[in-house]
């Protein structure tokens, strides 16, 4: 049997995450930056990674002419601590940022930051409370645009969007674009009309998930990616209308996925996200599209376990800029210009809600998925023959987890810890409000 990663590699696993350099390499113009995500995406739901359903056709042909990464993964399954982590390219541990509600530090450099200064025109479109500017998620944005109370819906969101790229396309730019549709409630606008789930989370009538219900929450749940592809359509056919598109990189991404009926029997649990760490919350959809003239330009699929940490040093160097000191993720440019990248697992953690319950860790490989709460053991998971991690077998591979077990050791004394000590502002009531109609408890 191939074993995954060996035990004596934890330094080997250091060097590579470290992001390499842009030196020799020469973008062949000067591109924008689009990155869009589209929250509460399991990458398992999208037509260009096998789904049944037809979900996501814009997003299918950016995929066809683009980059697919099989296997990219989220650090933390919700919505604020995976944002500041694609933007800063630190862990939400480093960034104290563990769950919603918290403030990303004024000291960590963001994307949008390092590009203003290179002289690039900032504008984030947001469509709901998670990432609202009290959170300090903002940072670098010359127009951070904020939805009205009750979040916003993609039509609209998109729609501010194009308007903005339409004005503003003679000057470079970087423009990100955040579409919430597919977050709890799914109740798109042309769906059944009748809001889905009943229920969600830890449900308190698990009875009202009858088969039928089930099958109408999935059912909503893919009409919400399917309005949501219609809201990026909208950017896209801006971006072309205006010839922006063949001068502007695309990134299309997740900041998490969702359960949907998985765990229904077994806890129960669904439709919900931030309480476990299973491929279906932790795989999220990572695309690029690169304009005509870039290297690498020719499609790809690629199997190497990637992260959302990786987006901010792979954007940097195919920009032709420099990627600063101290990032966690590494760039992918080198990949998608037909290099080799070493297999790098992917650490994702949790810190439960209860001050008395110890935070959960998985390390992820391209075979194996490990799963370690401290005091409560272990569970471990070979996804070459069961993807839906529905068979712990533990038992039968110790080696396994003795191999992985000092990665996430070395991991935990470098990156578990804030590296900056943020004192967390009070939300104002409107904000508040809006959180928990997301289905976020108060804390």
């Amino acid at each position: 049997m191939k074993r995954p990663f060996p035990a004596s590699s934890a330094a080997l696993w250091l060097a590579a995450c470290a992001p390499p350099t842009s030196e020799g390499y020469e973008p062949p113009f000067d591109a924008n930056l689009l990155i869009v995500s589209i929250d509460t995406v399991r990458a398992d739901h999208l037509s260009c990674y096998g789904y049944s359903e037809r979900t996501t056709p814009t997003i299918d042909r950016l995929a066809e002419d683009g980059h697919l990464f099989l296997s990219a993964q989220t650090p933390l399954p919700s919505t604020l601590p995976a944002h500041a982590a694609l933007f800063t390219s630190l862990y939400p541990a480093q960034l104290g940022v563990w769950r919603n509600r918290q403030t990303v530090p004024t000291e960590a450099e963001t994307l949008a930051e390092v590009l203003r200064r290179e002289g690039f025109r900032t504008a984030a479109f947001i469509s709901s409370a998670p990432l609202s500017d009290e959170f300090g998620i903002d940072q670098g944005f010359d127009l951070y645009d904020l939805p009205p109370a009750g979040g916003s819906r993609s039509d609209r969101t998109s729609g501010r969007a194009a308007e903005w790229l339409e004005e503003n396309g003679d000057e470079r730019f970087f423009c990100f674009l955040h579409l919430i549709d597919p977050h709890t409630w799914y109740d798109a606008p042309d769906g059944d009309g009748k809001p889905w789930p009943p229920d969600r989370g830890y449900l308190s009538d698990p009875s009202v998930m009858t088969p039928e219900a089930r099958r109408a929450s999935v059912r909503a749940y893919d009409d919400e990616l399917r309005f949501a592809d219609r809201g990026l359509a909208a950017v896209i056919d801006a971006l072309e209308r205006t010839g922006l598109k063949e001068e502007t990189i695309v990134l299309v991404t997740s900041d998490h996925g969702e359960t949907l009926e998985e765990l229904l029997d077994e806890i129960p649990y669904a439709f919900g996200h931030g309480d476990y760490l299973y491929e279906h919350q932790l795989n999220v959809p990572l695309i690029l599209w690169l304009p005509p003239g870039f290297p690498g330009r020719s499609p790809a699929r690629h199997a190497q376990v990637v992260t959302l940490l990786d987006v901010m040093p792979t954007a940097l160097e195919l920009l032709g800029l420099g990627v600063p000191d101290g990032l966690e993720g590494r760039s992918l440019a080198g990949l998608v210009r037909g290099g080799v990248a070493e297999p790098v697992p992917a650490i994702a953690a949790i810190r439960p809600r209860s001050p008395f319950s110890a935070p959960s860790y998985s390390v992820r490989t391209e075979r194996w998925r490990w799963i370690h709460t401290p005091g409560s053991g272990d569970a471990l998971f070979d996804l070459a023959g069961d993807p839906r991690q529905e068979r712990d077998v533990a038992p039968a591979h110790p080696a396994i987890i003795d191999e992985l077990r000092p990665l996430l050791e070395t991991w935990r004394g470098r990156a578990e810890h804030p590296r900056w000590n943020t004192p967390q502002n009070a939300l104002s009531l409107e904000l508040e409000r809006e959180i928990q109609a997301l289905g976020y408890a108060a804390e």
